[in-house]
Order: C-alpha cells, then sequence, then structure tokens
C-alpha cells in the first residue's frame, strides 16, 4: 500500500488517547560543559603581529620583538605587558651584528627570528612561553646578551630570580641555562638598567653553536577570574550536522577575546575545531553569529575597539569560519562605517538555510552620537561587505539589543523574510519594542511598533518565520516586561503591517527573565528564568486558530548555574526538526565558562515500550523513534507461509485472550485500521505538534494452519508515544 493512502489510513484513527506514565527527568544533562585551552591559541591572520594566547598568558610577536601579556583577570584596570627586544650580543668584548627587525615565522607551536648568527625562538605551551638564543658564531670568548624590557611593571629585588611585578600578580623570568651535551648549566641572569643580561664564560661554550634558555609565564596573586567567559552565541551548519559556538573571553578590564569551539551533531566537542577570532590586546566584544548553508560558512560579527581606527571608536567587524571542523578563521574585515560619527554596538547577523538560497549575510548594528541611528549592510560570501551601510532607523532616543531572525525561511516559505527585533528608550522613561522586516530582494521596510506602554519592555528576542498551512506566515517575538515582571510573546505578521496578538506566558511557566525563543515551524522551545540566576528550558505550542498557548515540554533546568543562554534551532539553519541546542556560561565552574547543551525540543518520558501479546514465535519490531515529523517502520518477522497483517490502533492496557496464550493488544472499543498482505507497516508522523503526547500502537498477525481464531498467531504489541 502506498505510503500516502497509509498516512491517509492512520490519520482517521490518530484519536484522543490515554498517553503512558511519562519518566521526566529532573533537568537537561550537558553534553559538553567547558571549551577552554586545551592547547595554544593562535590568533587569525592579516594582522601586523602574530598573537597567541594560553590559560592565563598572551604574546605578540612582529618585527618590533616579542611581547609577552599576563592575564591578572577579569577585573584588572588594563593589561600590563612586558615587552622584550634584542639589544645586543657581544662575543669576547665584541659586538655581534644581527638583523634586528626580522619577521617572525611560526611553525606550530614555535615562532622564530632569524636573525643572522642569532636565532631567536619561542616554544609555545599551556604554561607559558619558553625563550630561547641559539648565537651561532666562530668568535672565541664569553658571550653577553641584553634585552630591553619596556613594561609598567616593577622588577622586585627582594625576591630572587627575576620577577616584574605589581599588586596584581608578576611576570616571571625563569633563570637561564646553556643547553649542550645533554645538559642543562646555569648561568648568571641580572637585571640592570632596565635590561636583562646574560652572560656565558667562555668555559661553558662548547665547541657547537651556544644555546641559552629562560621561561616566561604569569605568576597570579590576585583573585581575579582567569578565562572568564561571557555572551556565547551558537548556529548550525546542516551539511556538516555540527554546531559552532563563539563567545568572549575576559582577559582584563581593557581586553576581551572572542573564541570558538565546534561540536558534533549530538553535542560532542569536535577535537581540533577551536577557532580564535581575537586574541590581541584590542577589546573585541559581543559575538553574534548565523551560517549560509549554500556555502557551508559562518559569519562571526563582532564589536572591535581600535585605536587606529575612526579615532578609537568602536566599529563593527566580520570574519567568516568554514563549517567543516578542521576549517580556519578568515582575516577580520570591517563592516560599519568610520566615517559616521559615533560608536556601534550590538551587531546582529542573519542566515540563509536554502543549499541553492545564495543570499547575502544581512548585519545589523546600532550606532550612537546623539540619539541612536541602526545600519544595515550586506556581506557576501567572500566576507567583504558590499556597497554603503543603509541606515535603517534614526532617533533621538537610544536604540538597544538588537536581534535578526537567524534564517529568512528560505526554502520554507514562499517569500523568504528576516525580521529585526530591538528595543527604544522613550522620554516616559521606559522601553518599547520595535520591527524591521528585511526582504532578501527588495530591502528593508519601515519600522512597525511591536509594543508600546509605560510597562518597560525589553530584551527582544525573534524566531524565523513560521509557515502554517493555510494561514499567512508570520513570526513570534518575545520580550521581557518589567513592570510587572513578565514574560510576553507577539504573533506578528510577516506582511509587514505589524502584531496580531499578544501573550502572557508567565503562566505557562516561561520567565520572567533571560526569555529566548527559536522555532523548528512546529513548536517553540524557549530559554527563561523565574529568578534571574537559574534557566530552564521549555516547549510550547501555538494553535494559531484559537490563538492559545500550551505546554508540551518542561520547564527543565540547566545544570550548573548557567547564565548567558543563546539557543538556536537547527531547522534555522536548514537541519531537520526537534534538534536545538543552548550555548550558555555554566556558572558553578570558577570561573564560569561556556557549555552547549543539545535539546531535542519534544516531550520527556517513555517513547516506545511493548505488551507481551505474542504466540507461536511471530515477531515484531521497530525502526526509528516516535518524534514529529520522523518516519517509524515496523517489520513483522518469523511468518514462514502465514499470510501477514498488520493491525495499527489504540493500546489496550489489559489485553483480551483470543486463545491460549493469544492475546490482542488493541482496544477494539476504538478504531483498528488493518492492512492486510503487509510484512512492514510504515508509519509517517506528520509534523502536527496536537499529536504529541498521545499513545497508539502496532500488533502483527500470521494468518495459517494454527490452533486458534481463525488459525491466527500474533505478535506482540508495540506502544508509541509522539514526543
Amino acid at each position: 500500500m502506498p505510503i500516502p493512502r497509509v498516512l491517509s489510513s492512520l490519520l482517521s484513527v490518530l484519536i484522543p488517547l490515554a498517553t503512558l506514565p511519562a519518566q521526566r527527568s529532573e533537568s537537561v544533562p550537558p553534553i559538553d560543559p567547558s571549551p577552554q585551552f586545551e592547547a595554544v591559541r593562535h590568533g587569525p591572520p592579516g594582522t601586523e603581529h602574530h598573537w597567541a594566547s594560553g590559560p592565563d598568558w598572551k604574546a605578540s610577536f612582529g618585527t618590533d620583538g616579542f611581547t609577552f601579556v599576563p592575564c591578572f583577570g577579569a577585573t584588572a584596570p588594563h593589561n600590563f605587558p612586558v615587552g622584550f627586544r634584542l639589544a645586543a650580543v657581544r662575543v669576547g668584548g665584541r659586538t655581534l651584528p644581527f638583523a634586528e627587525h626580522a619577521a617572525p615565522r611560526c611553525t606550530g607551536d614555535r615562532i622564530e627570528f632569524a636573525r643572522g648568527a642569532v636565532q631567536e625562538i619561542y616554544d609555545l605551551s599551556l604554561a607559558g612561553v619558553e625563550q630561547r638564543f641559539v648565537v651561532d658564531t666562530s668568535w672565541p670568548g664569553a658571550v653577553e646578551l641584553e634585552l630591553a624590557v619596556h613594561t609598567d611593571l616593577v622588577e622586585d629585588p627582594n625576591t630572587p630570580g627575576l620577577q616584574f611585578r605589581n599588586h596584581l600578580g608578576a611576570v616571571g623570568y625563569g633563570s637561564a641555562f646553556v643547553l649542550g651535551a645533554g645538559e642543562r648549566r646555569p648561568i648568571e641572569t641580572v637585571w640592570r638598567d632596565g635590561r636583562i643580561v646574560m652572560s656565558v664564560p667562555a668555559a661553558l661554550r662548547g665547541s657547537g653553536p651556544l644555546v641559552i634558555d629562560p621561561l616566561i609565564n604569569t605568576q597570579l596573586t590576585t583573585s581575579g577570574s582567569i578565562d572568564q567567559h561571557r555572551y556565547p552565541e551558537v548556529a548550525y551548519d546542516a551539511t556538516h550536522e555540527a554546531w559552532l559556538v563563539v563567545w568572549e573571553s575576559l582577559f582584563s578590564a581593557t581586553d576581551t577575546d572572542v573564541y570558538g569551539q565546534m561540536f558534533d551533531r549530538d553535542g560532542f566537542r569536535i577535537p581540533g575545531s577551536g577557532s580564535t577570532f581575537d586574541n590581541s590586546s584590542l577589546d573585541v566584544r559581543r559575538p553574534r553569529l548565523a551560517n549560509r548553508n549554500d556555502i557551508d560558512q559562518f559569519l562571526v560579527v563582532m564589536e572591535r575597539t581600535d585605536p587606529a581606527v575612526a579615532n578609537g571608536r568602536t566599529m563593527i567587524y566580520g570574519m567568516l569560519r568554514p563549517a567543516a571542523p578542521s576549517g580556519t578563521v578568515g582575516a577580520a574585515q570591517l563592516i560599519s562605517n568610520p566615517s559616521q560619527s559615533g560608536g556601534c554596538s550590538s551587531p546582529d547577523v542573519g542566515g540563509d538555510p536554502a543549499p541553492g538560497g545564495g543570499s547575502n549575510w544581512p548585519v545589523i548594528w546600532a550606532q550612537s552620537a546623539s540619539g541612536g541611528t541602526m545600519w544595515l549592510r550586506y556581506v557576501q560570501a567572500s566576507g567583504t561587505a558590499i556597497g554603503n551601510p543603509t541606515q535603517l532607523l534614526t532617533t533621538v532616543h537610544p536604540v538597544t539589543h538588537l536581534r535578526i531572525s537567524k534564517s529568512n525561511g528560505r526554502g520554507t516559505v514562499p517569500n523568504p523574510l528576516w525580521m529585526v527585533v530591538f528595543d527604544v528608550g522613550t522620554p516616559r522613561p521606559d522601553h518599547d519594542v520595535a520591527a524591521i522586516a528585511i526582504d532578501p530582494v527588495n530591502g528593508p521596510g519601515s519600522p512597525r511598533s511591536v509594543v508600546s506602554s509605560f510597562d518597560d519592555d525589553r530584551n527582544p528576542e525573534v524566531t524565523p518565520v513560521v509557515l502554517v498551512p493555510g494561514q499567512a506566515p508570520f513570526f513570534v517575538i518575545t520580550h521581557e516586561r518589567q513592570n510587572p515582571a513578565s514574560a510576553r510573546a507577539v504573533i506578528y505578521r510577516a506582511n509587514q503591517t505589524g502584531p496580531d496578538s499578544a501573550h502572557d506566558l508567565t503562566p505557562h511557566g516561561i520567565g520572567p527573565f533571560v526569555v529566548r525563543v527559536q522555532t523548528d515551524g512546529l513548536r517553540y522551545a524557549f530559554t527563561s528564568s523565574q529568578n534571574a540566576s537559574t534557566i530552564s528550558l521549555s516547549t510550547l505550542r501555538f494553535d494559531r486558530t484559537t490563538s492559545t498557548w500550551s505546554v508540551h515540554d518542561g520547564p527543565r533546568p540547566l545544570p550548573g548555574a548557567p547564565s548567558f543562554p543563546s539557543l538556536i534551532s537547527a531547522h534555522s539553519s536548514g537541519g531537520g526538526l526537534t534538534d536545538y541546542a543552548v550555548a550558555y556560561v555554566q556558572g558553578n565552574m570558577a570561573p564560569g565558562r561556556a557549555a552547549l547543551t543539545r535539546y531535542n525540543g519534544h516531550g520527556d518520558g517513555v517513547q516506545l515500550t511493548f505488551a507481551a501479546t505474542a504466540c507461536n514465535g511471530l515477531q515484531l519490531g521497530w525502526v526509528n523513534l516516535p518524534l514529529l515529523g520522523n518516519t517509524m517502520r515496523f517489520p513483522l518477522g518469523n511468518l514462514g507461509t502465514d499470510l501477514p497483517v498488520l493491525a495499527f490502533g489504540a493500546p489496550d492496557p489489559a489485553p483480551a485472550t483470543l486463545c491460549a496464550n493469544c492475546l490482542l493488544g488493541l482496544r477494539l472499543d476504538q478504531p483498528i485500521q488493518l492492512f492486510p498482505g503487509q510484512t512492514e507497516l510504515v508509519v509517517p508522523i506528520p509534523p502536527l505538534p496536537e499529536l504529541v503526547g498521545r499513545t497508539f500502537a502496532v500488533q502483527g498477525f500470521g494468518l495459517g494452519n494454527w490452533p486458534c481464531v481463525a488459525g491466527i498467531r500474533g505478535s506482540d504489541t508495540w506502544w508509541f508515544t509522539v514526543r
């Protein structure tokens, strides 16, 4: 029987049934809770200096020398770099010439400066930087190296060895050794007139090149947090079935870095897929990202403050990251216009899920001078911005918390559309929420009010466009109402005419804090918090006909006192139904680190069980889980010469006796659909949210020469509950 006819037959008996007792879990288990430094991180290309970093240090290498920057914690007022420059080399009292402005060469975790007769080498590890000098000359006599040091830290004469220190910590410059013949022999290292002087007596030189080897590391004396994460964001690539998480890492009060990590579809960290978007001394914040499934690329946008650009005003930059786990980050490219007045903030970027979509990324941001403006600029596949920024909005009031839908719905709706939401300050004083639609072909529409009240509405979030058969496409926009505290949702028409209906989600266990929403086109997954310190996941259904919400799953708390959640649906990037991921900072790990948890978005509890109704060896199996949108299969085995019959209906908790030990597992007072002649029943589960929680049953029969009613024998009965 063709699948459409089977589906039609099954739908005729999809009726309200008693559900199986649910075995609810109390929380969502974390899949991989702490992306962190597993290896030295190297910075992206396209910068004047090569940057590398470890858990408590970073370092730059350029033609001006080597600079070590200790991490004194997120509360340190600024960075305290220590610059080292090879100033002089003397052999037997004579000055040995060397190339002062050599460029660094990076090979793995080794950085080399070829300075002629002197090789300056740095071996990087998580613990610090090993500095090595190789002096290769036939000149006889003692060798003396001088390193000029530039730093605001002070060398501590009361502590053995060299330490450049302040009240927060120190940079330790370890004792120098001469390496040779398999031995490490200490040499004199002194601090003299702002320089480190290392002296090697002629008797220790040996016959080959001279190798001098000190170690540089961070010595933290403050309680400041190291590698503290904030604002993680997550997106998905359907081709590689992989999630990318990006986050801020606080190095000091004026220096924030951006890192990333890839995870497979099931949420497990992919080895070797860590990415560095910025680990320089610049302040780079608020990374946001989106996926283009047609080219399998992520675009990460961020705020970046560079004293050499726009007179030090914060600008918006973008960086590409291929979705292949082995891909490398591209160079940072300027997106905002430095000729416009005011600093930039709150960037976001929209994606395109269609394999043949071909649209560019829309990047939005706010720019403030007096009042606020909002800008849009498209970024093409190469990562470069197109044309000039388009001004979407200008107002005398501040514009904050900009968010754009992570998908334009291409491939699922007739007219792809992104939606931008944001809050605007008012003179009352409080905040309102507004929206602007962006058509990939026709460009942006006009600003429209989403909610305007005296209740102070903030922090909006928006789903991708949703299409319900027979109805007009729409978006769901959530926001947090401050007075009284509550989580709100607005159904917003996709024809750009404005809101359709508003709803209080608080009675459904949502909010009132950190409300985030995403959808797979069927149901709506939410993060929210009742107390602003813990976060839960929930799944709700919205009935457009009755304009009502109902809970399908949750709330289920995320573990580890989480904060800063970011929620995404795999469907918004071209993936399948029911797969979500939430990135958050797991606050019970000191310091808090970004974590990823995958969420199926379906009700928890038993999915399949069976009633022992079989007799005379007939077997019934099952393939695939009973999730919305899945197709299940029930193959009938050990038939012999029997005529197969498969039956679909409602499960009977007290199976009736047919004969001897042959039982009927289906209820006779409910409709039963029979499928004679089939050895496998195919059950497509329609993507109808109202089916969630309903339980159905399948039993197989063999018609032959058996000592039972009409010569039949039966299989066990499989019960399945749609999730």
